[in-house]
């Protein structure tokens, strides 16, 4: 039986300015993403929003292969965009967007800017994990690329090894925005975890944490595909300094509590892996699991393996 270590770890408080405390935990020397889902934090409690909400969106709409058959690419693309448009989001994190599919999207979601590159080659090559905002609320103030490895600031080539038990680069994409409804700073980081290697989801967690610590904003909010369940590890790393969106008192989503999807049906129970973090000055008001099948290819199917998942967020002005 594996045992629990006592270790000390780094919290911080990420918002409007940052402090830091150590503090003793208790960590277990081994974990799993493929540990049962367990249930987010408190719930956070309800009350009246003297801001306009923030809504959010993550969702992974699937690469293009011919794998897919009858689910590919050109067949569900005008839904995925359907979709996404339906979902009134002043920001949006996607990921497994190969270039084609970041030009398709472009002309069916007017109103919004994108932030991202290509994670092969830091243009085009590969897929983006992009980050769309809203160009009417938000003025950008710095973005960015940046790789989950330990050379962060350049991907690796295709023969080249990759790191934490990987096979593929991966990225997190991020951008500063100034919101002109409030008046705050808001970092915002989509990010896409490996599918096999749970070292380097935990890796990748901890230079999500990092990064958000070392660039300091008003608000702060992470999501993205993480391929990690709520209880495991790399979830419990970024719960630790920020909390899950899906406290929030209006919960809705697939009783089996998935956020995936087989094409016909809804994919294995309690596989949430689709996620959304925010700083403890944004308040939850509302978290949606969105269950929601469109027309194509003759059937009533979904238009990716992945559902989207949907936060609003109280965000208070600043008075000046």
């Amino acid at each position: 039986m594996r045992g629990v270590v006592p270790v000390l770890v780094w919290l911080w408080v990420i918002g409007a300015g940052s402090a830091c405390v150590v503090v003793p935990v208790a960590r277990s020397s081994s974990a799993s993403s493929t540990a049962p889902a367990a249930a987010p934090r408190a719930r956070v409690p309800g009350g009246p929003c003297r801001g306009p909400a923030l809504v959010v969106v993550t969702y992974n709409v699937r690469f293009d292969t011919p794998a897919d058959h009858k689910h590919n690419w050109k067949a569900r693309r005008e839904r995925v965009g359907e979709q996404i448009r339906s979902l009134g989001a002043d920001l949006v994190g996607l990921q497994e967007v190969e270039a084609n599919q970041l030009d398709d999207l472009g002309p069916m979601l007017p109103g919004y800017a994108h932030e991202g590159v290509g994670r092969d080659d830091g243009v085009r090559g590969g897929q983006f994990e992009p980050l769309y905002y809203s160009d009417a609320r938000f003025t950008r103030e710095d973005g960015g690329t940046f790789w989950l490895s330990p050379t962060p600031e350049r991907p690796r080539g295709r023969w080249e090894f990759k790191p934490w038990g990987s096979w593929q680069n991966r990225i997190a994409t991020w951008v500063l925005l100034r919101d002109h409804s409030t008046g705050r700073r808001v970092l915002a980081v989509n990010t896409h975890f490996d599918h096999y290697s749970e070292m380097a989801r935990r890796e990748s967690a901890r230079m999500l944490v990092d990064f958000a610590v070392s660039h300091p904003a008003d608000d702060t909010i992470v999501l993205g595909d993480l391929n990690a369940r709520r209880g495991s590890r790399p979830y419990r790393m970024l719960a630790r300094v920020l909390r899950d969106a899906a406290t929030a008192p209006s919960v809705e989503g697939p009783a089996s509590g998935t956020s995936v999807t087989a094409w016909t049906r809804l994919g294995a129970p309690h596989h949430h892996i689709d996620h959304i973090f925010v700083s403890p000055a944004l308040r939850p008001l509302t978290y949606q699991v969105i269950d929601r099948r469109f027309r194509y290819a003759g059937g009533d199917l979904y238009p990716s393996d992945h559902l989207p998942v949907r936060a609003s967020l109280c965000v208070e002005p600043i008075i000046r």
